[in-house]
């Protein structure tokens, strides 16, 4: 079976973020090429709530990257290393890392699920950002109340994403606990439940912005 190393897939992604600052800084460039320079101020050149979104969504893309930069450098070569709780199983990390650098690797996963999944809803609040612009409140009023609908149900879907994915785990807790047991043993990273619950409220939030 073909296998990608997950240093390939972390370089990758960093070359794609890369080329993702880019369209951004030339998108503000080309927007306020014309303007001129006061002083040391330029004048009509200013940050919208759209400049914000984009900006934010890219660092939260960085702040992914870097997470993934880190647990490469941490399995330290062990590409088929797995999380299974098993002190016994030579591949398992509970047996081939030391019990300091395991939990900030635990700890490293779980928090690296929120910038990574946020990123997502960036882009999402970017287009209804963008869809405000586009929809003229004058003349099309029914458009803009679904708009306004649509708004609503992405928030609310983000904070119910962030919420599961956080809480997943009770404690919290557990997502780095070093001995897990078979009745407390969870890592919401890893969570089927969290990522189906995370997946549906990204697809549909998608389908929805469709129409």
């Amino acid at each position: 079976m073909l296998s990608v190393k997950p240093l390939v897939v972390n370089i990758v992604s960093w070359v794609l973020a890369a080329i993702a600052t880019g369209f951004v800084i030339l998108r503000f460039y080309m927007r306020n090429r014309n303007a001129r320079f006061e002083g040391y101020k330029l004048r009509n050149c200013r940050w919208r709530a759209s400049d914000w979104i984009i900006s934010i969504t890219i660092f939260f893309i960085y702040l992914a990257n870097l997470s993934d930069t880190i647990t490469v450098v941490m399995e330290n070569g062990l590409d088929d290393m797995n999380l299974i709780p098993d002190v016994n199983d030579p591949r398992s990390a509970y047996h081939v890392m030391s019990p300091g650098p395991l939990k900030a690797l635990l700890k490293i996963l779980f928090a690296s699920l929120f910038p990574y999944y946020l990123s997502w809803w960036g882009v999402k609040i970017y287009l209804i950002v963008l869809y405000y612009k586009l929809v003229p409140q004058s003349a099309l009023p029914k458009h803009r109340i679904a708009l306004h609908c649509l708004a609503v149900l992405t928030v609310t879907a983000g904070i119910t994403m962030v919420a599961a994915n956080l809480f997943w785990c009770h404690p919290i807790g557990l997502n780095w606990d070093l001995y897990p047991t078979k009745e407390k043993n969870c890592l919401a990273y890893f969570s089927r439940g969290a990522f189906v619950v995370t997946v549906s409220l990204h697809c549909s939030t998608e389908v929805l912005s469709m129409f």
